[in-house]
């Protein structure tokens, strides 16, 4: 269960990140000590999921609290991003990309595109929030918080989406808890606004309820059950009536899906939905688009006509006047991050949604890289988002509002400057996190007329400089991007190699490539390249369509994949088709009255067996190579050789693997400073294996060589201090047959030879 915590609390931390940031307090309307208790609580719900998560050990109850997490995450998710337009407004309302009205202890904005209406209320007396939001008159989400006592929180969050209604109510009281989850909500419930207590039946009368009472985890209620697609229909989007040549819009498209347990959700169209081909309007008359979702094929028709009146042609008011650099690059991100994280879907909500559907531990752990790339405490993006605070701030005229004591930090001064050349913000400011204050420096530049960013974002403390991080984007179309993270290996050295994540998207599609000890990607930064296959190739690639996920790892060792052929699954003796080779040797030599040391010829125990990982992880690029005082890599056909140096001491690697239809060939020679040398070879020729171990001074070695034709016919020998030679690529007739020490099955009957 804990993999499925550390890829849900993301959206957590991000709320977090966003509501409880400081940048925002201390405007015309302090609210400081409530956004302070905000954050109080969001850790306390943090500690209580954590705690929940370790007590859980039903397979059944984990699944289910896996899912139910994700969504009141996801809600809070949403709540917090309305809070933070209501934060950066209280600093900075002449910059704010919506209009903002205030009576009394009630703000209210609306979302013309979205057509919702947003009410926050805040009482610092009580300190106790209400965050409404109405879509279309009807109200889809409410969240609210009352503060209790100390460490003693209620919170309670309620979504009507697509007919259903769900109330998620918590109890925080400590390291104690309660989370009740009713999905068989009818109305809102009564509001916790301004609350000083709330009932006994509070967070205990859900479909499910989680409970910690001094540390002692329960569980009431039903588990989820898996629901499946039964119905599809078209809500918005497509006309009845197209004019000649009329572009027809699949991402303005909306169905609203049906599901077993009579639950609905609203999703737009993607390309993989539609069966065939778009319908072209270069004709008049009935056309049909066939669409496919979770199993079930609907078509759906409409008139293409000359001249057709059909009265949806729309016109755009822009703003009067001239915008400035801050806020077409404030508006461009909120774009971006709407449908990257914030939006209703988002790529990073349907992500997870579907890796969590999916289970599969590959596609969890690259799914959880990939978030905390994006917004972990230390990311790219949450820096990005910080730094443009920082903007409309200085152009506020609130920055030292925000950084009142430069003393105090290294002497340095909060700066913002502009160059309008370069299109591009230098900012610099402080922030305490833990134990310690860091300086931070970030470059921002926007380009209007390609709708792309880029950004770089360092960090310090005292003098100390670390580079975190790289973002960039472009607009491909609107709802379409292509982005890239990056960030160096070593976050200490710029000119080094990076790990780097290229990916498209859209809200409910995308793609994303991992590139490991990468070299920077090609900037997306006023581009004009195409970006039709950006992101699809990579050491490791996910796919989302049509909720689906795909993963390819390209990181791959063979030499390992052969070896664990021999000798089982992560190197395990037991039950390896070697240990039922050496076994039967073993038994038959004790039938016989002799004996047999087995030990001697395992791969399990050789040189193979403790530095193949070595080259396994070297190849696959999870290699910390800072363990090492020197490290090289070189290759030459089929051989690869390491050199690594650790306390003055060097040691010589050469692997050497080759495979065809009939044979595959693997040897390691290991090389000390002394000389000394340790040889493992593993070759198979059809159905038979054959086995080198040798170890010892140049010339003087002891070898342990094996043979295994089938169970009737195998072969073990020892030979010492003999000259080493290697099977690697040579002939392997009558392979240790011969040696001081011969163990032999032949026709099925056992014998020993001492030379």
């Amino acid at each position: 269960m804990e993999v499925f915590m550390k890829r849900i609390l993301f959206f957590i931390i991000l709320g977090l990140v966003l509501a409880g940031c400081n940048f925002f307090s201390g405007g015309k309307d302090d609210y400081t000590e409530l956004f302070d208790n905000i954050e109080d609580a969001g850790e306390l719900r943090d500690s209580f999921y954590e705690a929940v998560d370790e007590k859980i050990d039903d397979d059944g109850q984990s699944l289910t609290f896996a899912a139910d997490l994700f969504m009141v995450s996801t809600a809070d998710l949403s709540a917090s991003l309305y809070l933070a337009v209501v934060e950066l407004y209280l600093v900075t309302p002449k910059l704010s990309t919506v209009d903002i009205e205030k009576k009394g202890d009630t703000y209210t904005f609306s979302d013309e595109d979205e057509n919702e209406q947003v009410k926050v209320k805040f009482d610092q007396k009580t300190n106790s929030y209400s965050l409404e939001v109405s879509k279309d008159g009807t109200v889809t989400l409410v969240s609210e918080m009352t503060k209790l006592g100390k460490n003693h929180f209620a919170y309670q969050i309620y979504t009507d989406s697509n007919e259903k209604k769900c109330v998620y109510q918590m109890l925080l009281m400590g390291e104690d808890g309660k989370l009740s989850v009713d999905e068989e909500a009818t109305k809102i419930p009564s509001t916790i606004y301004k609350a000083k207590s709330v009932p006994k039946s509070f967070a205990t009368s859900g479909t499910r309820v989680y409970i910690l009472d001094k540390g002692e985890f329960s569980f009431e209620g039903s588990l989820s059950e898996q629901k499946t697609v039964t119905n599809f229909t078209i809500v918005s989007g497509l006309k009845q009536q197209y004019e000649l040549n009329e572009e027809i819009s699949l991402t303005g498209i909306k169905i609203r899906i049906t599901y077993s347990d009579g639950s609905t959700e609203e999703i737009y169209v993607t390309s993989s939905m539609v069966v065939g081909t778009v319908p072209d309007t270069s004709s008049t008359g009935t056309k049909t688009l066939k669409l496919k979702y979770g199993g079930i094929q609907k078509s759906f028709t409409f008139e293409v006509v000359e001249d057709g009146e059909n009265g949806n042609g729309e016109n755009g008011n822009g703003e009067n006047g001239e915008e400035t650099a801050s806020k077409k690059l404030q508006q461009s991100f909120l774009s971006f991050s709407g449908t990257f994280a914030s939006g209703t879907p988002s790529f990073l909500g349907s992500l997870a949604n579907a890796a969590f559907s999916e289970s599969d531990p590959q596609k969890l752990l690259f799914y959880e890289e990939f978030s905390n790339a994006s917004f972990s405490l230390w990311s790219n993006i949450t820096l990005l988002l910080e730094g443009i605070s920082v903007i409309t701030a200085h152009e506020a005229g609130t920055l030292d509002a925000l950084f009142p004591d430069p003393a105090n930090n290294y002497g340095k001064t909060a700066y913002v400057t502009y160059n309008e050349e370069t299109q591009t913000f230098a900012i610099g400011y402080w922030n305490t996190k833990g134990l310690y204050t860091y300086w931070f420096e970030q470059e921002i530049s926007y380009d209007e007329a390609t709708d792309s960013l880029r950004a770089v974002a360092k960090c310090g403390v005292d003098e100390e400089q670390l580079i975190r991080g790289y973002t960039e984007y472009k607009k491909i179309v609107d709802g379409n991007y292509a982005a890239n993270l990056y960030f160096p290996v070593d976050e200490n050295d710029d000119e080094g190699l990076y790990t780097n994540y290229e990916f498209r998207f859209t809200q409910t599609e995308g793609v994303i490539s991992q590139n490991l000890w990468a070299d920077p990607p090609a900037t997306l930064y006023r581009t004009t390249a195409d970006l039709s296959d950006y992101g699809k190739q990579g050491d490791k690639t996910m796919t989302l369509v049509d909720g689906t996920l795909t993963f390819v790892d390209r990181l791959t060792c063979q030499s390992e994949i052969f070896w664990k052929s021999f000798m089982g699954e992560d190197g395990e003796y037991e039950g390896s088709l070697e240990q039922s080779f050496l076994q039967r040797m073993a038994d038959a030599a004790e039938a016989s009255g002799g004996w047999f040391d087995e030990s001697l010829f395992t791969l399990t125990y050789s040189a193979l067996n403790d530095y193949l990982w070595l080259l396994a992880d070297y190849e696959k690029k999870v290699l910390d190579l800072n363990q090492f005082d020197k490290f090289t890599f070189t290759m030459e056909n089929d051989s690869k050789t390491i050199i690594t140096e650790e306390y003055g001491e060097e040691t010589t690697f050469v692997f050497r693997y080759k495979s065809d239809k009939i044979s595959q060939q693997l040897s390691l020679i290991v090389t000390f400073s002394d000389g000394a040398k340790m040889v493992a070879e593993l070759v198979r020729n059809g159905s038979r294996f054959y086995i080198q171990l040798a170890q010892g001074l140049p010339n003087e070695y002891d070898t342990y060589r094996a043979a295994y034709h089938d169970n009737n016919n195998m072969y073990c020998a020892y030979s010492f201090l003999k000259k080493f030679v290697s099977i690697y690529g040579e002939s392997l007739e009558g392979y240790a047959e011969t040696g001081d020490y011969v163990h032999k099955i032949e026709n099925g009957v056992y014998s020993f030879v001492e030379k």
